[in-house]
């Protein structure tokens, strides 16, 4: 194929091509313009699209949304290498129509400088060892005439390291190296119109002043951050391996193997990664969420998960069943990703985060989580509960067998134990006076105690329980977390209940509502 006129002057002179879809990749590349020089951002990237990328080996990848540090680097794999930059929008708005301006701080496409998202977004890239931060990229706007907003856009741009903060933990060029402040520009169409910026701008009077050091330049704030990669990696000099006596014994394993029966879930639906069929649309039983929905809400909240772990606060919801349900709502409707094998990447890739930086926590420190502060132990068992719930969910709507096992639940009661008691049923307990022990077959228990509508769950059984049950593990988190009804359990013999009130078995799971 000839190369197009515009390619090859842009070769000669020296300068990079961006593009924006597989298309225009696949164009630039079979009409011989050097990939490496190319450089492929948009706000809708699919699977397909990063897989069409790193097969030809573009030269860098913007990053737009922070779902897709983890994809990226999830498709570059562990042994693997990509140059990245990321979008900010610089809150620069340049002239033209408004609907062109796209470097103002109200734009929805890129990170935000001034709310903190790309700073976020930088830390997260930094410590990924797959990922070369080359620099960052912005878009001010179409048909721009004035210089102006170059010279702005210049100046959010890095230029070298600056003093104080950390420098980053990996090795490598300085990812404050290069900038891109784009935006095409306009072409004066009648007499006395506006001038085009070209040529406006004296080479003595280019802006050199550095970013300042929270920004692009080398260095990230001194706070541990995520980290993607293989379990049993090495962290300065010493292995990971996802225990470290800040999760108790099996519950980091407990947490990477759920998330890889996830995975493999998402991966069996019909049309995941590009095959055939529409498995983001199934029903989820007992559920209004589709399976794309139920697997994009699993993603975030696993990223979610990481960023506490790494002491990030991410207000979400007031701690309430009713106010995490509307800020899953809220996320949900932010977040566009359906796509079963790219979710599938994000929720392994932000376990492995989670379980990399919990092990940075101070065992007996508290960090703050949806329904309260936590230790670090319980934050995992949380996790791992939310997985477990939502992965059975995905395996019956795709027809697959769960991957909840005794073992599994049993590391979920430091979290049930400490959750119960902040998503009781005001209405269910009122009035309530009660003592239950709660037993697992072959396993743990532990009780509750109703008075007068107040409860409090101790981590052992009551001396004289009101009511006994015991119960088969499986079952107990099924109906913990609402996906089954008592009595059918307690028909198959799942669930016995005794004691001086067993009438009041049944009645215990009601007495909750279901975060």
């Amino acid at each position: 194929m000839s190369r197009p006129r515009p390619l090859g002057r842009v070769e000669e002179e020296g300068l990079g091509l961006d593009v924006c879809s597989a298309g225009e990749l696949e164009l630039a590349v079979t009409t011989g313009f050097p990939a490496d020089r190319l450089l492929f951002h948009g706000n809708a990237k699919s699977p397909q699209d990063l897989e069409t990328a790193l097969r030809l080996g573009v030269g860098r990848i913007v990053i737009d949304t922070p779902a897709e540090i983890a994809r990226i680097a999830a498709a570059v794999g562990a042994g693997g290498h990509q140059k990245v930059m990321v979008r900010v929008t610089p809150g620069i708005s340049a002239n033209g129509h408004r609907k062109v301006r796209t470097g103002s701080d109200d734009q929805k496409f890129g990170l935000s400088l001034r709310d903190g998202h790309a700073q976020h977004a930088i830390a997260r890239i930094l410590d990924q060892p797959q990922l070369e931060l080359t620099g960052i990229h912005c878009h001010l706007g179409s048909q721009i005439t004035d210089v102006k907003p170059y010279l702005d856009g210049v100046l959010v741009q890095p230029r070298g390291p600056a003093a104080g903060g950390r420098r980053a933990r990996r090795p490598g060029p300085d990812p404050g190296a290069q900038g891109d402040p784009g935006g095409p520009q306009g072409a004066g169409r009648r007499s006395g119109g506006p001038t085009p910026a070209t040529n406006q701008v004296p080479p003595n009077q280019v802006p050199t002043r550095p970013v300042p050091s929270e920004l692009l330049t080398g260095t990230v704030p001194d706070q541990p951050v995520p980290r993607v990669g293989p379990p049993g990696r090495s962290r300065g000099g010493a292995m990971v391996r996802g225990t470290g006596g800040v999760l108790p014994e099996g519950l980091a394993e407990a947490i990477r193997g759920t998330a890889g029966d996830i995975a493999a879930v998402l991966r069996a639906a019909p049309g995941a990664n590009g095959a055939q069929g529409h498995g983001a649309g199934l029903s989820v039983p007992r559920s209004a969420w589709t399976l794309g929905e139920a697997a994009a809400h699993l993603a975030q909240a696993n990223a979610l998960m990481a960023d506490l772990a790494a002491g990030r606060e991410r207000p979400y919801g007031d701690g309430s069943p009713g106010g995490l349900a509307e800020a899953n709502e809220l996320a949900l409707a932010a977040f566009a990703e359906r796509e079963p094998g790219a979710l599938a990447e994000m929720i392994t890739a932000q376990a492995e985060a989670f379980l990399a930086s919990v092990e940075e926590r101070d065992p007996d420190g508290l960090l703050s989580a949806p329904l309260g502060a936590m230790r670090p132990a319980v934050l995992g068992s949380y996790l791992l509960t939310h997985m477990l719930g939502h992965g059975y969910d995905l395996a019956l709507a795709v027809g697959r067998p769960h991957m909840l096992d005794a073992r599994r639940v049993d590391l979920t009661l430091p979290f049930m134990i400490e959750a119960m008691p902040r998503v009781t049923d005001p209405a269910a307990v009122a009035g309530l006076t009660a003592r239950f022990a709660v037993r697992l077959r072959s396993g743990p228990s532990f009780g509750v105690v109703v008075t007068d509508g107040e409860v409090e769950v101790t981590h052992e059984p009551p001396a004289r329980p009101d009511c006994t049950i015991l119960t088969e593990p499986v079952a107990f988190l099924l109906l913990g977390l609402g996906r089954v009804d008592p009595w059918p359990v307690i028909a198959r013999g799942k669930a016995l209940g005794w004691g001086r009130k067993p009438w009041l078995a049944p009645r215990f799971p009601r007495l909750f509502r279901a975060p």
